[in-house]
């Protein structure tokens, strides 16, 4: 009976994957740094302004206090791709921070929870640049 669903998805059209857009877009993910909150915009360039799509600050709680800078902006990333599912799917993600993030989400020795923000994060083709000069202020 389950053999069937991938003949069954294909007769009615129904993609397994997410559906796929016909112009792919870049957007940049912009985090900031703070103490006690993250703050995430996801902006998209239009010729030579920039459009922002989505922000989000979360004061943080807790043990979320103590995390390391990395691990913050780390977590920015995770809760702005799960709300922003469809555009990280979708389109071109750059992940703009001041960290070497990619080279510390490529190290095996990583925290337990950053291990689980590896792997979710790995779900997106997201690539990282350095922050450099933006003309965002948030």
């Amino acid at each position: 009976m389950l053999k069937n669903i991938p003949q069954t998805k294909s007769f009615f059209g129904v993609s397994s994957s997410h559906p796929k857009a016909k112009h792919k877009r870049t957007y940049h993910c912009l985090s900031c740094r703070a103490k006690d909150a993250i703050n995430t915009v996801l902006v998209q360039e239009v010729e030579t302004e920039e459009r922002k799509v989505y922000f989000i600050s979360r004061v943080l709680h807790g043990v979320e206090i103590r995390y390391q800078m990395i691990e913050k902006v780390t977590l920015s990333l995770i809760i702005i791709a799960q709300r922003m599912r469809m555009y990280f799917h979708n389109h071109r993600i750059i992940g703009r921070t001041d960290y070497p993030i990619m080279k510390i989400l490529a190290k095996p020795d990583l925290v337990r929870r950053m291990i689980g923000w590896v792997v979710e994060l790995s779900e997106y083709q997201i690539h990282y640049q350095p922050k450099g000069q933006l003309n965002h202020k948030f």
